[in-house]
């Protein structure tokens, strides 16, 4: 294990749908609240109905949240580095990186606004494998030039739905392998509607952590708890982490098809790149290309079982 003093690199991984992410409005004031007031009046009979934040407001709220956090890094140590990467649908980029107290965090701000309002960057999935398989290749590079240097990934996701970044499970899955071999931690935070499956196994196969703040509940907008919750739970570094007693992370390593991005407990892998589809009719992988060769003549034992002998 490194010592605690030892210089560590965190590596950001935004996702530029958060750019343009509204603000989640809190819930309305339940009957007998403060102040002896009843329910919330309806719209036009002397109240206001919440509106969401106007686009860009919720990400400005995030990027003080992580100034924090970068800064609360930086004065852990001497020689503490920080990388920013960020990914859209076309492609992924680096936007800054070096020592905590070089960074020009401003001019990293309008990169990442820049890059987030790229011509055909939105809508559609980020490139996030793109975005990880950069942030690794970075990693290598500072590791090397730098003996005993650690480092950990932070992904900031913004899914809207658990099946998202299906089409990129096996890229996914190769970085997450790949930071596992580094001892690279890959943490995530997920900000959207609902946490992708991929990021949480992604998260628990590279020994990370990941913290879902979904505006589901509407009690406490995500945006008021950012700068507690990264904290808490990613400013420790990776030689302070291993003598933490945290709580585990609720594991999800349901599988989750290529084809239509729907949960499957039976389906049938690639065994090239590892891709999940729901049937066999295809006869080219379309994530890696790879041929399948068909049986040609069906296992006469099953067929001699039948129904009822299977479900036995």
């Amino acid at each position: 294990m490194a010592p605690a003093s030892a210089p560590e690199l965190l590596a950001l991984v935004l996702d530029a749908r958060l750019c343009l992410q509204c603000g989640t409005p809190p819930g309305p004031r339940a009957a007998g609240g403060e102040g002896g007031a009843g329910a919330a009046a309806p719209p036009g009979h002397g109240a206001k109905a919440p509106a969401e934040a106007a686009p860009g407001a919720f990400f400005q709220r995030l990027w003080d949240a992580l100034l924090v956090l970068c800064r609360a890094h930086g004065l852990l140590g001497a020689d503490q580095q920080v990388a920013l990467f960020a990914a859209h649908s076309r492609r992924a980029a680096l936007l800054v990186g070096g020592m905590c107290d070089a960074v020009d965090w401003e001019a990293a701000r309008r990169a990442m606004a820049t890059f987030a309002l790229e011509p055909d960057g939105l809508p559609g999935t980020p490139q996030l494998a793109a975005a990880l398989s950069r942030a690794l290749c970075y990693v290598n590079r500072a590791k090397r030039s730098q003996s005993g240097l650690c480092a950990r990934v932070l992904v900031l996701d913004s899914s809207p739905s658990e099946a998202e970044h299906c089409r990129q499970s096996p890229a996914l899955l190769g970085c997450a392998f790949a930071a596992q071999a580094a001892g690279v931690p890959l943490d995530c935070l997920s900000l959207g509607r609902e946490a992708s499956v991929l990021l949480r196994q992604a998260a628990s196969l590279a020994g990370g952590k990941h913290v879902a703040l979904a505006p589901s509940g509407r009690e406490q907008r995500p945006e008021d708890v950012l700068v507690p919750v990264l904290l808490f739970h990613f400013l420790p570094g990776v030689a302070v982490r291993k003598g933490m007693n945290v709580t585990a992370d609720v594991q999800n390593h349901a599988a989750v098809c290529a084809c239509h991005g729907e949960r499957k407990e039976l389906a049938h892998v690639c065994s090239c790149c590892l891709a999940v589809y729901c049937s066999d009719a295809a006869a080219v992988c379309p994530a890696c290309g790879t041929r399948f060769r068909h049986d040609r003549c069906a296992d006469r034992r099953l067929l001699d079982l039948g129904p009822e002998g299977l479900c036995a």
